[in-house]
């Protein structure tokens, strides 16, 4: 496991790095993702445990809409340098891409578990206000683009926490461009949006499964 390393295409979530534990990756198309202390860890092995095994799930939305479930290993980490942390083993999506566009946009209005205290509740709600979760029911986290001759454009942390409605269809608008400085094309986005597997066709084919399923309760779980 010595090629262990920080995903080259991460464009939200923690980077791993000497303070802080992160996902891996080493190659061999697996993905490595750091479990979260306690019971939020315990909760999301349990759910991969069971959505990978249920006979319920039909296999297009596992297969299409969900990485590959591996089981989970110890692995070391640069944060915790003596001391293996279980991280989840998953299909790594961006195996084989040379150089992938990659967005990483968190789906949901409501962004805390069940149950929740109301201190924490009341720290999300105040967080997804800051963001466009409230308004439009998903935020930006992260943005990739790689255009013509390998240029590559990516949003910075402050950039994204600045995101309002209008910075957000931008950016949507830019993710499908062809151009690699400001201008904005979108010649891109009948292929990658449009059409019938396209985002906007997938997006409903999972919302519609979403409605009808009454297995699983979804929603955006914050680190």
């Amino acid at each position: 496991m010595s090629d262990l390393h920080p995903p080259e295409h991460q464009v939200a979530g923690h980077r791993a790095s000497a303070s802080k534990l992160g996902p891996l990756i080493d190659g061999s198309g697996l993905f490595y993702k750091p479990l979260q202390a306690g019971d939020r860890g315990e909760h999301e092995v349990a759910f991969y445990e069971a959505f990978s095994a249920h006979a319920a799930v039909p296999a297009r939305i596992r297969d299409t809409f969900f990485p590959r479930f591996h089981g989970t290993r110890l692995l070391p980490t640069e944060a915790q340098p003596g001391e293996p942390h279980p991280h989840l083993v998953l299909d790594d999506l961006l195996a084989g891409f040379e150089a992938p566009c990659v967005t990483d946009i968190k789906i949901g209005a409501i962004t805390w578990p069940p149950s929740s205290p109301e201190p924490y509740i009341a720290k999300c709600l105040a967080k997804d206000r800051g963001t466009t979760s409230v308004l439009l029911g998903f935020r930006v986290s992260g943005v990739r683009v790689v255009g013509p001759e390998g240029a590559v454009w990516r949003t910075e942390r402050p950039e994204v926490k600045a995101m309002d409605t209008v910075v957000v269809r931008r950016v949507l608008r830019r993710y499908v461009s062809s151009v690699a400085d400001e201008g904005i094309d979108c010649v891109l986005a009948a292929v990658v949006y449009g059409g019938k597997g396209g985002v906007l066709s997938q997006l409903r084919e999972l919302k519609a499964w979403f409605e009808e399923q009454t297995l699983f309760h979804f929603y955006l779980d914050l680190i």
